[in-house]
Formats: C-alpha cells, structure tokens, sequence
C-alpha cells in the first residue's frame, strides 16, 4: 500500500505553496501581463523623451553673453540637459548636451565671471529663418559672407561683438563672441 499511493510531501513540491496548478499558471500569466505593460509603458516614455529632446534641440534656450556659469548650468538642467564645464589655461569651456547632443557650448574667460564666447546649435535649423532674425535684430545686412568648409556663413560686425550665422551638417549654428 504504501508505494501504491504518492506520500503527500511529493505532491507538494509539484504545486507552489500548495495551490492547484491553475491558480499558478494565473500568477504566472498575470506577472507576464504586467511585465509587458509595464514595458510599454517605458517604450512610450523613452519616446516621450526622445521626442522632447527633439525638440529642445530645434529650439534649444541659450544663455546670453555674460552670463554665469550657474546661470549657464541651471538654463541647461531645465531643458534636461548635462552640463559639463572643462577647465583649461585660457578659462572653462562649457558644454550643454540633450540626448548626446551639444545644444551649445560656451567659453568664460580666465580671470573674468561671465561667457565671454556662445555657440548655439539648431538641428535642423532653417537658415534663412535663423539669418533674418539676426539680420532684423543687428538692423542691418551682414558685414561678410562666404564659405568655410564647404558651408556658408554671415557674419556681423559691431559694438566690440561678433554674430555669426552658419550652416553645418546637422543644421544651423549661431556664434556670438566678444571682440578682445
């Protein structure tokens, strides 16, 4: 008789704590249906982002000649980005980057507290708009013109500063700089 009949020790350890095996497969499908929708729902917030720092790249806010490095750091943070600030013997380069990309990077002088030197990059920039908002704020046409590296560039003159236009491969970049 005893080997006719399974000890009850064995028919446990064929169920999970002792439940029928079709409550088991239940969990099992239900940790499987939350599983996938807890992976969509990270798909849509990664496209989400993705799509934000798309267009923070477009229209990227840019700090102003003069401006701090905290001032530079916390306009950066606020549009996701990383701000990463690299010492050399002329000053501290400043680099802001959403989604790998440098939305502009800025010089601040040795000895001095404020940018001195701004590069911002438009992905996808369209050049004519970007070049007549700086045309209709210097109130006049460019200074100089031409072709660098097989792309074109305007540049204006004035009030010991230069403003640059230029397309590069991936859009548009403005440069602002004080003259020394």
């Amino acid at each position: 008789m005893l080997g006719s009949q399974p000890s009850p020790t064995i028919a446990r350890k064929s169920q999970p704590y002792g439940m029928p095996s079709s409550v088991g497969a239940t969990i099992s499908a239900d940790k499987q249906t939350r599983s996938a929708r807890n992976s969509r729902q990270k798909q849509r917030q990664w496209q989400a982002r993705q799509a934000n720092n798309r267009q923070i790249r477009r229209m990227p806010r840019y700090p102003e000649l003069g401006a701090t490095l905290e001032e530079s750091r916390a306009l950066c943070e606020q549009q996701a980005g990383i701000h990463h600030v690299q010492r050399s013997s002329i000053g501290n380069h400043v680099d802001c980057r959403v989604g790998d990309v440098s939305i502009y990077v800025a010089l601040v002088r040795k000895g001095e507290s404020g940018i001195s030197s701004l590069t911002v990059n438009f992905e996808q920039g369209d050049v004519g708009q970007l070049r007549k908002l700086v045309q209709d704020a210097q109130h006049r046409p460019p200074d100089d013109s031409g072709v660098s590296d097989g792309f074109r560039f305007w540049s204006w003159y004035g009030e010991g500063r230069i403003t640059r236009v230029s397309v590069y491969s991936s859009g548009v970049s403005v440069v602002f700089e004080e003259l020394r």
